[in-house]
This record gives C-alpha cells, sequence and structure tokens, in this order.
C-alpha cells in the first residue's frame, strides 16, 4: 500500500551511500523531518485527514518452476506485468503485489477480493509465459538453504546496500539460524537472503485520527490471533518447525540491536516491541529517530513535508505492527497501522477473511479497550504473540481479564464476535461478514484447518516429499477453496 511520501521495501533507491558525509547528511534530514512530525502532531495535522477509514494490503509471493521448486525471474515477470503496484522483493524468488487503498463500507470485502482475483488472472497468465507459477504460502517447503545466495538476491541497489550495512553493524558476523519446533534447525549464513524465505500477508488499518493510538495498540492485542488463524508456515529447509516459522525466522535473519530499553537491554531491529503506546504513534517515531542506528543513509532533496528519509529509517525497523506516515486519498498527510504479522496464502479468500478478521477485531477492541496497559500487561501480549506463532490455534494464552485458556476457544467465543461486532459498526453488509467470518474463518478455527495444519497433514498421509506437497498446495490455491475444505 506505498503511497506519496511513504518509502517501503520495494522502493528503489539510486545510488549507495558510502561516507561519513552521507551519514550526516541523512541525520540533518531525519532530524529537520522528525521535528515537523513532532510540529504536526501537536497541530493535529493528521486530523483533517478525512477519507474515512480506508484499509490496503500487500501481498509478498513466491515465483516457483514447473517443478514447484524457487524460480530467479522476478525481473523478468515483473517487466511483463508492467504495473506499479509489483515491485520485487528481496530475492530473484520474490515479488510484492500492493493493493490500492479502500475506503471501508459494505461492499469493500468483496471489492478486495475482486481485484485481487482479478490481479492474479494476469500474474498467472505471465507466469505462464516464464514456464512457472506464481504460489501465496508462508515458507516455500521446496526451499533449500543452498538456493539463497548473494547470486539470488534481486537486482536492487537498495539490498545491495542494506545487506552491505547490516553486515556492518555486526561487524561482518555471520547471522545464525537456530529454531526448535517439531525438529531442530540449525543454519548460518553470511548475508541477509534467509529474509527472503518469509512471505507475508500485511494489512494495512487507516482508522479515524482520534482512534490511532487506540488501533494500534489494539493491532498488538489482536496479533496472536491473527498469527494462529493465519499460520502456514512449517517447513523450513526440510525441517517441522513452528506453525508460523516466518516469525522466528525473520528475527534471527536480521538479527540487530536497536533501541536501548529502561532495564538496560536492547530491543531487536525485528520485534514485538517492548510496550505499548502510551499517548500516541509518535512515541515510536521519535525512537526510530533516536535509538535505532540508521541502516541505510540514502539522503535525498526531498522537501521535509514528503517524510523521505523517516520512511526510510521505519522501512528498516520491523516492528510486527508498525505505524506508517504518508497521505491519504485527499492528499492530506494521513497516518496508518501497518500490521505485518500474518502468512502469505493459501488462497485469496482465505487472505481476504484474515483482512476482515483484523479488521473488524481491531475495530472493536480500539473502542471497548482504550488504555491497553489496564486490560492486559504487554508481556502477556507479546507471550501469547510467540506461543500463538510456534503452536498455532492449541497455543495456550493468557487474555487479561478472561483468564487463560486455548487459543481456539478464545477466538471463538470472544473474538469472533468482536470482530464481526466491529465489521457491522463500520457499514460492512451482513452477507460479507457472514462469508468471510462465519464460513471461513469460523469453520477454519472451529475444525483446525489452517494451512499449516494441512501441510503438516497432508506430509503424514504422503511422506516428506515436499514437491509433491507443493503441487498439490497450488491445485488447492487456484480451485479458490478455502484451506479448511482441502482433502489431503
Amino acid at each position: 500500500m506505498p503511497e506519496n511520501g511513504v518509502t517501503d521495501m520495494g522502493q528503489e533507491i539510486h545510488r549507495a551511500a558510502d561516507t561519513t558525509e552521507d551519514m550526516h547528511e541523512f541525520l540533518r534530514h531525519l532530524r529537520e523531518e522528525t521535528a515537523l512530525l513532532m510540529r504536526w502532531f501537536q497541530e493535529e495535522r493528521f486530523a483533517h485527514c478525512r477519507d474515512g477509514y480506508t484499509i490496503g494490503l500487500e501481498l509478498e509471493t513466491w515465483l516457483v518452476d514447473q517443478n514447484f521448486s524457487p524460480l530467479p525471474e522476478n525481473k523478468r515477470f515483473i517487466a511483463a506485468m508492467s504495473d506499479r503496484r509489483v515491485v520485487p522483493e528481496l530475492s530473484q524468488y520474490n515479488a510484492e503485489i500492493n493493493a490500492e487503498p479502500a475506503l471501508v463500507g459494505a461492499s469493500c470485502l468483496e471489492s478486495v477480493a475482486h481485484t485481487l482475483k482479478k490481479t492474479w488472472q494476469t500474474i498467472q497468465g505471465h507466469m505462464q509465459k516464464i514456464d512457472g507459477h506464481m504460489l501465496t504460502i508462508g515458507t516455500l517447503p521446496t526451499l533449500r538453504d543452498a538456493m539463497l545466495g548473494m547470486d539470488r538476491m534481486s537486482d536492487s541497489e537498495r539490498y545491495h546496500a542494506l545487506n552491505t550495512f547490516v553486515l556492518s553493524l555486526r561487524r561482518g558476523q555471520p547471522m545464525h539460524l537456530n529454531i526448535r519446533g517439531r525438529d531442530h534447525l540449525q543454519a548460518v549464513h553470511h548475508d541477509i537472503m534467509l529474509e527472503a524465505a518469509t512471505t507475508s500477508f500485511q494489512v494495512h488499518l487507516q482508522p479515524p485520527y482520534e482512534l490511532l493510538t487506540e488501533t494500534f495498540n489494539a493491532s498488538i492485542l489482536s496479533s496472536a490471533a491473527s498469527v494462529a488463524i493465519a499460520a502456514n508456515a512449517p517447513f523450513l529447509f526440510g525441517c517441522d518447525l513452528w506453525d508460523d516459522t516466518r516469525i522466528p525466522l525473520f528475527e534471527q535473519a536480521v538479527c540487530l540491536p536497536g533501541c536501548a530499553l529502561l532495564d538496560g537491554t536492547r530491543q531487536q531491529r525485528v520485534t514485538f516491541g517492548a510496550e505499548y503506546v502510551q499517548d500516541s504513534v509518535l512515541e515510536l517515531f521519535l525512537e526510530n529517530a533516536h535509538g535505532y542506528p540508521v541502516l541505510l543513509p540514502i539522503a535525498s532533496s526531498r522537501p521535509a513535508e514528503d517524510f523521505h528519509h523517516i520512511g526510510l529509517q521505519n522501512s528498516t525497523i520491523w516492528r510486527w505492527n508498525r505505524p506508517v506516515v504518508g497521505f491519504g486519498l485527499d492528499g492530506q498527510p494521513s497516518l496508518r497501522v501497518e500490521h505485518r504479522v500474518m502468512s502469505a496464502g493459501p488462497t485469496i479468500d482465505d487472505m481476504v477473511a484474515n483482512l476482515a478478521f483484523v479488521l473488524g477485531l481491531c475495530h472493536t477492541l480500539a473502542q471497548e479497550i482504550p488504555v491497553a496497559h489496564r486490560f492486559m500487561p504487554f508481556t502477556d501480549a507479546r507471550d501469547n504473540f510467540y506461543a500463538a506463532a510456534r503452536d498455532g490455534l492449541k497455543a495456550k494464552v493468557t487474555w487479561g481479564s478472561w483468564g487463560k485458556g486455548l487459543l481456539q476457544n478464545l477466538i471463538l467465543e470472544r473474538l469472533l464476535p468482536a470482530a464481526r461486532q466491529g465489521l457491522l459498526q463500520l457499514g460492512v453488509s451482513r452477507d460479507a461478514i457472514d462469508y468471510y467470518l462465519g464460513e471461513i474463518i469460523e469453520e477454519r478455527v472451529t475444525h483446525l484447518g489452517t494451512g499449516a495444519a494441512w501441510q503438516r497433514q497432508w506430509i503424514a498421509a504422503h511422506g516428506r516429499d515436499f514437491k509433491a506437497l507443493t503441487q498439490t498446495y497450488f491445485e488447492g490455491q487456484e480451485s479458490g477453496r478455502p484451506v479448511h475444505t482441502w482433502k489431503v
């Protein structure tokens, strides 16, 4: 969901910075923009954006060949697409699809689904021309560690610069991957390419300004449920790990210390965070500017009002829930919440259902839990998130005054009704709510029918034939049927 003034990780830079002067110049611009942002918060400039509640999304995808192995052809594919909404990701195996912002209303979910399906038909048409397919999945079962070398990094100055600066901050020390799940995976990488193994479905929420702080905290509270319902990444490099292995993988793939905390520890660059937002998301932009080293010191002559340097710094601090500053449909400055915890796939209807759940739940929680820390300690929200990423719907969680229990039960008894209530308040049609929350999310949760569960069931029935698994998964994806209805 790129907008004017926003720098996303897919946006290209035109030269690499390699001098102390570049760093000083970037920091000067960052300080200037941060001071301007503070002033705009004080003047409530963001309150004047009157788009209404808008939503958007980013979908990261895999290019695979006829054998369902990674296909390093994103440059050729993107050139054929010639669509500004489709951009390269870190590796040549991946691309990102961005949706235009959409106003929340009666038919918004059907509209998002229709647009995605139409785009998807075009995508698969172009993929056929290069003897491949496009796949939406959290981690690709046929991917092997040796496939993630620097020779497979996308042809982008930005990514090469990012790799250089990450290794510089790590003083040349390699990345160590150590994930314990049903199996135990260890690996060593001398670059950032492990990050390419994670592909997500990211939801953007732009509520009315007066609900922004509460919506941001609601997205934190919602993270355990949303990562569990969308879990679709059990296998990595032939190992059976977490329900959503993307979470520990990404955190270890770009393992860099960042902001110093009051207890003397340091918050990592990929992080769930250390606390709820107290007064406004300005707190996080100040943390970005003053607490984290700059990874991409690429100075620009663009006016401070574009917030280019704030956007670039923000895009290299990977909070699982991240605030983004940009400009709304009416051209006025705006702020939104980027909810980054969910896996890509399996089908478009599955992902739109996930979007509906997050939208409705966050809207209800933002209104009913205006002071998040009084409802649930942040440490509980964080522990719930990692438990849900590891164990999915079977995770044991603590949910404020509601006590402890299985996440599956919490969703069915409390969170799904809350999501339904939120969508109704936002004017979403009952038919859409019944379909996406009732026929898809409720059935998926009731029957423990996530993408991760289906993949494990298939392997249990057929053995560790990851090519056949991926081919069968692709057939299910292209059928359009929600994953909880797939056979093994």
